[in-house]
């Protein structure tokens, strides 16, 4: 199992060991070093720390230039140094938190922290495992980020040591770079879902198309028809044999609220994501909800039939109602149909016969509620009755007195209309 910190952990070693030896190689040189991601296009800065205050040799500084791919001249678009106080980073820092991809501030470490060892060294030696968070490598000028990039537009950069006399040391330049290039992975399937107590926990899986997913984007909706808008959140990719697995579980979640999730693999800093998964709704849903607050039973003996119905508190939360009938009131119950909606009517009695039902409630993570409340019907032998004969009427006591004949043994009365 690998966790996204673990990825750009991992992501960031390999890039600094891979473009130490750019740096000692010709001023020219070509590397992947801008990468698309979220806000913008990332550019790797891997020269060695260097500011006015402290030096790299002569150099004091770095310059940041750009162009798109059909143009031939380079425009600069930011200049700058390694901070040299705590106040430099820090404000580098407060602005790297809403910019970067994945900024944490559960585990992100702070400029309290970093600084006291970087301030002994001004190098990067001994604080590698700090700038492989985002946030913290934004503030050190190590990674840039270009928010200005055009969607429709392919761009190289290139970037320059700057002398103490304005100079130019080394340079390198990165390939063409566009914030449309996708990361190809398949759409993410759902898998599973569960929910225990507070908590949601989410699978989807999906078949491994080229490169892996260095990450993932989650976007949750609180209800069904509202807006998604993106979640930071834990999760945990698996590679096992052909198929990618991606987890996710959240715990920042209220009961018998309805939530909707979805996840698209991306980048290391978030970019290329093209292929949304599957909606997957979720809610932490309390037994009593499974509980129908109606349930009553009509018998039509002229139809032959019995008809259940039954509502709920929240009607949202329930994916199916089972159906149970049996002809005893404890025991031989049967599961005869199971409904989406909110009636059933039973075809199959036969008249005379008496019929108790109860209904088990399955709600949309799939979990089922106890055996509900039983309630019974009965049609009778029912046919349409015969005409009554010898109506006759009579005055009797200031009283019209009315009689027939009933030819129908099984009558169970008449109107009578005046």
């Amino acid at each position: 199992m690998r966790t996204f910190k673990k990825i750009l952990f991992k992501k960031a070693l390999i890039i600094f060991i891979i473009l130490i030896a750019i740096k000692a190689n010709a001023q020219q040189d070509v590397d992947k070093v801008a990468v698309n991601g979220h806000n913008g296009i990332y550019i790797y800065n891997i020269f060695t720390p260097a500011s006015a205050a402290h030096p790299d040799g002569e150099v004091v500084g770095f310059r940041l230039d750009r162009k798109e791919r059909k143009e031939a001249n380079w425009q600069t678009i930011q200049q700058f140094s390694t901070p040299a106080t705590y106040e430099e980073l820090n404000n580098n820092f407060e602005l790297a938190k809403s910019k970067v991809f994945d900024y944490r501030p559960a585990t992100a470490y702070t400029i309290a922290q970093v600084w006291p060892i970087f301030k002994k060294t001004f190098n990067y030696d001994s604080i590698g495992a700090y700038i492989a968070q985002q946030a913290m490598a934004t503030a050190f000028n190590i990674i840039l980020v270009d928010t200005t990039a055009k969607r429709d537009l392919t761009y190289q950069y290139k970037l320059v040591q700057v002398k103490r006399d304005g100079t130019e040391a080394l340079s390198y330049i990165s390939d063409p770079v566009s914030t449309k290039d996708a990361v190809v992975a398949n759409k993410p399937k759902k898998f599973s879902r569960s929910a225990d107590a507070n908590v949601v926990k989410m699978e989807w899986r999906s078949k491994i198309t080229g490169k892996l997913p260095e990450g993932l984007v989650v976007h949750r909706s609180d209800g069904l028809n509202m807006p998604f808008y993106r979640y930071t959140i834990s999760y945990d990719v698996e590679h096992r044999g052909d198929t990618l697995i991606y987890r996710v579980e959240d715990q920042q979640i209220k009961k018998e609220q309805l939530y909707q999730y979805t996840i698209t693999p991306v980048n290391v800093f978030g970019g290329g994501g093209v292929n949304v998964s599957d909606t997957i709704a979720a809610a932490v849903i309390d037994e009593f909800l499974l509980t129908p607050k109606v349930f009553n039973i009509k018998s039509d003996s002229l139809k032959n039939n019995i008809t259940l119905n039954w509502s709920f508190e929240r009607p949202d939360f329930i994916s199916a109602v089972s159906i149970y009938r049996s002809t005893d009131y404890e025991n031989g119950y049967e599961r005869i149909s199971a409904a989406s909606g909110y009636n059933y009517v039973d075809n199959t009695v036969v008249a005379g016969q008496k019929y108790y039902y109860y209904l088990i409630v399955t709600d949309m993570m799939g979990k089922t509620s106890q055996r509900g409340v039983r309630a019974y019907g009965l049609v009778f032998r029912e046919k349409k009755s015969g005409v009554a004969t010898n109506v006759r009427v009579s005055a009797k006591n200031n009283q019209n007195v009315i009689s027939w004949t009933d030819l129908n043994n099984d009558s169970r009365g008449y109107y009578v209309y005046r």
